[in-house]
Order: C-alpha cells, then sequence, then structure tokens
C-alpha cells in the first residue's frame, strides 16, 4: 500500500504557483481514486485533479487537507490573560517563627489564588506564588501597609529574587478552574485521613496540609496547583478511589483582601462627644442640702458649739446666728 503525505490547502496552493501551472477546476480533498478519468500517473499511481508535469516522478501522492472550522473562543483571551507566564508572582516571607507551618501561612494569605507555597525551615523562609501577578502586587502593597504576623510575630515580606514560572499546562488548567484544594463526593467510610495521605505521600513535594470532612465530601488542601493537579490524577488511577467524583475546591487564599481601615479625626470625635454627653453640674454630688424636706430643727444652731469655738479662737463680741 502507498503511502500518503498530508498537506493543508494553502500548501497545496503554492505548490501548483510554484510550478507554473494551474487546474482546469478547483481542487478539492479527495483520496487516490483508481480507475477515474482524467488520471495522472504520479510516481507509479493515480492520482484524480493532477495534472501532468505538476509532480517530479518520484512524488509520493497525498491528500490535500481541508481546513478544520474554527473553533477559536472569543473569551478565551480574557480568561488567561491574567495567567501571564513571566508575571512577578512570588513573595518571600522570612523570619517566620519556628513552629510555623503551612497551615498558619495560608491563614493570613488572601487576596488571590495561591499557586504555590514553598517552606524552607532551616532558613526559617517561605515562598509564596500567587497565579495571578496583579494579586501578588495587591498583596505585597497590602503587608507593606498593615504588616503581616504570623502566630503573632511580624514577619518579614519582600519580593523573591527567584520568581516562579507558570507551564503552560498548568496556565491552562487554571483557566479551566483548577485550584490547590480537592473535593471527594460521596466518600464511602472506607477512606480515612490516613489513607489519604499515605496515597500521596510518594508525590515529590507535596504537602497535605488539612483534611477535613464535611458531610460525606472529603476536602483536600494541598500546598500547590501543580501537585493538586497530579495528586488528582493518581486517585483516580487507584482501585479504592473508583466510582468517587473529584473536583476542584475553592480555595480560601482566593478571598478578597480586608478594607483599608479609616481612623476618624480628632474633630469628629470632639464633636461626637459633644453631642453625646449630656450638659450636668459637676458639683451636684457635693450638694447635701434637700430643700424639700428640711425641717426646723436642721436649721437651729448649736449656739454652744459656736460660743466655744469663739473662745478657743479668742474672738471678742457677741456670736450672731442669722
Amino acid at each position: 500500500m502507498a503511502d500518503t503525505v498530508t498537506i493543508d490547502r494553502c500548501q497545496f496552493d503554492t505548490l501548483l504557483r510554484s510550478n507554473g501551472s494551474s487546474t482546469s477546476g478547483p481542487v478539492t480533498a479527495s483520496s487516490t481514486l483508481p480507475n477515474s478519468e482524467n488520471q495522472s500517473d504520479v510516481g507509479g499511481l493515480k492520482s484524480r485533479h493532477a495534472p501532468p508535469g505538476i509532480f517530479p516522478r518520484n512524488a509520493v501522492p497525498f491528500r490535500v487537507q481541508e481546513e478544520a472550522p474554527s473553533t477559536h473562543d472569543p473569551f478565551e483571551s480574557e480568561k488567561r490573560q491574567w495567567l501571564g507566564r513571566n508575571d512577578k508572582r512570588t513573595i518571600l516571607l522570612s523570619n517566620l517563627p519556628e513552629r510555623a507551618v503551612h497551615k498558619d501561612i495560608i491563614a493570613v494569605i488572601q487576596g488571590g489564588l495561591l499557586l504555590d507555597l514553598f517552606i524552607r525551615s532551616g532558613d526559617r523562609t517561605a515562598n509564596v506564588s500567587f497565579a495571578d501577578g496583579n494579586a501578588a502586587q495587591d498583596f505585597f502593597a497590602h503587608t507593606k501597609r498593615n504588616d503581616l504576623y504570623i502566630l503573632g510575630k511580624r514577619v518579614d515580606v519582600r519580593w523573591n529574587e527567584r520568581q516562579f514560572i507558570l507551564p503552560n499546562h498548568v496556565a491552562r488548567k487554571l483557566a479551566a478552574g483548577a485550584s490547590r484544594n480537592l473535593v471527594l463526593h460521596n466518600v464511602p467510610i472506607t477512606i480515612t485521613e490516613q489513607q489519604l495521605r499515605e496515597d500521596l505521600e510518594h508525590i515529590h513535594n507535596l504537602v497535605v496540609v488539612d483534611v477535613f470532612f464535611k458531610h460525606l465530601d472529603l476536602h483536600v488542601s494541598l500546598n500547590s496547583v501543580h501537585n493538586a493537579l497530579y495528586a488528582r490524577t493518581c486517585m483516580m488511577s487507584r482501585a479504592a478511589y473508583k466510582g468517587i467524583k473529584i473536583d476542584f475546591d475553592e480555595d480560601q487564599c482566593a478571598l478578597p483582601l480586608p478594607l483599608p481601615q479609616r481612623f476618624p479625626k480628632k474633630k469628629d470625635l470632639q464633636a461626637q462627644a459633644k453631642h453625646a454627653m449630656p450638659v450636668v453640674n459637676r458639683f451636684h454630688l457635693l450638694d447635701m442640702e434637700d430643700p424639700g424636706n428640711g425641717s426646723e430643727e436642721d436649721e437651729e444652731v448649736d449656739m454652744d458649739h459656736l460660743s466655744g469655738i469663739a473662745r478657743h479662737l479668742d474672738l471678742k463680741g457677741p456670736i450672731i446666728a442669722t
């Protein structure tokens, strides 16, 4: 059986023009048909719609490949616009607490989908990479304004010299809805957290951050998106997870950053305090008299007592009580 070469129509038309010949009619995509009219001998084989003298004697017959209909999604470029391959997306956290783990760092990261988290325990540093470079810029600016605390300790935040380069296949998965978290639906009781950790421990640099059950679904939090892709493929190939639907779960790091707090001015505070506090007599508590319930006995003055005070002070003249 003769070999067949497939080329597209553009190359076929160029080949026809380069040989200085033109066909009498439109060239259509067709296979080699024996015993047909107006066939030419090309390389010892019959080829329809091939005028003589176009191909060399040792040429191999080919089929013209029709152009496939365009399946370009006009929104595809918008979906991948934020997934720049060489964006500035990796932040270095240094001076971490000695007992800080992945879960503690993820708890303080917000503003964008987390692409990768790598901790160097010896240096007490961590590389935090966002999928979106703009999210990394916003998070960096937020930490510079408000500082970043992990387990009650302030950590240093700066850009990493080595930036994470986003692979193309990971970018396509992210555009389709992938994340670093997985959810297993309707998990049987035979699958436990310990079994899941053992099934994933062979994956290099994969860290199971957290595993928890919610109703009948098992939620798995991992440290990176590419490890989540590999872990999902690995679990789907195992017999223990056969028939279980495994999807990508939401990433809590994608929550928006908290809005900056607006502190009221001093004038506003004074105005609020003036309207809130009623005007009262500060010396009201010192007024021990009760004019409504007084009696004549209470108003009488002890003349003997006053006379004794006058003798003690060596005062002259009578003491008159008014």
